[in-house]
């Protein structure tokens, strides 16, 4: 049976002009996460990856570090299965109604811009209108259509994998959780904020069978904290 390890990226640049990049930080995640592979000789028969700016130069620091190290990946395969969920348009589609249903959300909103804390707490709510399918039909990939999506991915990684004992595919919170979510049976609203829980430059495993993917091991980043 096939091991997929998706891994998320590192952290991206919140507080940047384009926060589809990483951030320094997120570089040195993803070093530090590719040598704990190479050091626990976890290695990829082949390697996915999303198509988001974020995904690329995750991969590219983590390339970097299996050659530097003699054990150079394969070429990775783009996904745009892989994609996150597009939050910019989530806010440009959801939020004018709901302020016009809530007027107080416009102070709110001027307030959390740089406060991530802050930012979160306001998107779970727009999150949660997102869920309820309370927008007008195609102004946005639905909740259906974005999980609809990841696990047309991962079938067809299953499928272009079969043989393999290891394969890598690096994205975002929000489809991992979505495959964990399929793997647990939760709800939307436990998958989406589980995907939360999710760190930057964590590893989630799990087994590929004929009944879909079986969770292993979910969010796991030790190695990032022994690195300090």
């Amino acid at each position: 049976m096939t091991e997929l390890i998706m891994i998320r990226h590192g952290q991206a640049s919140f507080h940047g002009d384009d926060y589809d990049k990483l951030s320094p930080l997120g570089f040195k995640q993803s070093q530090v996460l590719a040598r704990y592979l190479v050091k626990a000789a976890i290695l990829p028969g082949a390697v996915y990856c999303g198509t988001m700016k974020r995904h690329r130069e995750t991969l590219a620091a983590m390339e970097e570090i299996f050659a530097e190290m003699g054990n150079p990946i394969p070429q990775a395969v783009f996904m745009d299965e892989l994609k996150e969920y597009d939050h910019n348009a989530l806010m440009t589609c959801l939020v004018p109604e709901m302020t016009k249903e809530d007027p107080s959300l416009a102070d709110t909103l001027a307030n959390v811009r740089n406060d991530p804390a802050a930012f979160q707490r306001f998107f779970r709510q727009v999150v949660d209108r997102w869920l309820s399918g309370r927008f007008p039909a195609g102004a946005v990939e639905s909740w259906d259509e974005f999980t609809g999506r990841v696990m047309a991915g991962i079938d067809l990684i299953q499928k272009k994998s079969s043989g393999m004992k290891t394969v890598f595919a690096i994205s975002s919170g929000g489809p991992v959780s979505v495959v964990a979510g399929a793997a647990l049976g939760l709800s939307p609203a436990r998958t989406i904020r589980l995907g939360w829980e999710i760190a930057n430059g964590s590893i989630s495993r799990f087994k590929l069978g004929s009944k879909g993917p079986v969770l292993t091991v979910f969010n796991a980043f030790s190695y990032l904290e022994q690195e300090g």
